[in-house]
């Protein structure tokens, strides 16, 4: 009987050791994971050429959304793991009216809710087109799949625009807030017994111009990045960078992210930071490098449907190079 449990027990570890190393292959659906040298992520399944952006994955790896834009339409895609494959990228179930725009999910790091843009009209208000209204809205997990969204609510959402949620591991929660002039500046707003408290505009190191938009907050809340312009002042481009958070949390002057992120003519959109603090996603506008001098019809219809035709793809990278802990 000894000998038949340890044969069992035996037979049970590789039997889980194979699903692990199964499953293992299937992150990130199924893609190579980077190093310091950015990669396209999925292209021609996630990264296909129309105008992608806005990346966020589950803790556990199993389910990924995304948003689509347009100029009439801003959907949150998704796709999940089930039974070892990654199903089809649609459009998530709570989101693609054409009323309004959903755009920017974000997954907490404990995987509890689904933060997003969303131009829905807050209660008692009229629905009214464009990006009239821009606030967050919440899904939470459970047993079923995601609830129905839910307006955040006061004290982070007003009468102005907030947007771009960020998550750290305690909670706190790091946004964007457009002012009624048009400025942007980085907010966070601390969690105290399950309750978001008044948000604080972070200090001058992170709200240096008077566009800065966009901020992800690593999970352990040691850096920040965001999407503003500190290299030239002439310029509107915007570009990635970094700042750095103290024990006794100061921030550190803002450094030009590096390795390639920065891509010359395009504008920095939305950078996040996987739950394990391993890797990098942002979207950015690129154009292939191959050389065509002539496009026959095929062709033509080719590069249209194919990544870095123009639109936003999204590309991912190890943080190794930028991650100070």
């Amino acid at each position: 009987m000894r000998q038949l449990l340890l044969y069992l027990a035996c037979f049970i570890t590789i039997v889980s050791c194979s699903n692990k190393k199964q499953n293992s292959s299937l992150e990130y659906m199924g893609m190579s994971k980077p190093d310091t040298t950015l990669q396209l992520f999925a292209p021609g399944l996630v990264s296909r050429g129309l105008f992608e952006r806005d990346f966020t994955i589950s803790p556990d790896g199993t389910e990924i959304f995304y948003s689509v834009m347009s100029r009439s339409y801003s959907v949150i895609v998704t796709s999940k793991l089930t039974d070892n494959r990654w199903s089809k990228p649609e459009v998530a179930g709570f989101s693609g009216s054409t009323e309004y725009f959903d755009a920017e999910p974000h997954i907490t790091p404990d995987g509890k809710r689904l933060m997003f843009l969303s131009t829905r009209a807050p209660e008692g208000m009229e629905q009214k087109e464009g990006w009239y209204y821009q606030n967050i809205w919440v899904c939470d997990k459970t047993d079923n799949g995601w609830s129905e969204p839910y307006n955040l609510g006061t004290p982070v959402n007003t009468d102005g625009g907030e947007y771009f949620p960020s998550v750290t591991n305690n909670g706190t929660l790091y946004f964007t807030k457009e002012l009624s002039n048009g400025e942007q500046y980085i907010y966070r707003s601390k969690l105290v017994n399950g309750k978001y408290q008044e948000p604080e505009r972070l200090p001058e190191q992170i709200n240096r111009t008077k566009s800065q938009y966009n901020a992800c907050i690593s999970p352990d809340e040691s850096y920040i990045i965001l999407c503003t312009n500190i290299s030239d002042s002439t310029s509107r481009r915007t570009d990635y960078v970094i700042s750095y958070r103290s024990d006794n949390d100061t921030w550190s002057e803002p450094e030009l992210l590096k390795n390639n992120i920065n891509y010359p003519g395009s504008h920095a959109l939305s950078p996040y930071i996987t739950p394990d603090g391993k890797y990098l996603f942002f979207s950015q506008a690129r154009k292939s490098d191959k050389t065509v001098k002539r496009y026959n019809t095929k062709d033509m219809y080719k590069a249209i449907n194919e990544p870095q035709n123009g639109n936003s793809d999204i590309y991912w990278i190890s943080t190794e190079t930028f991650n100070k802990k």
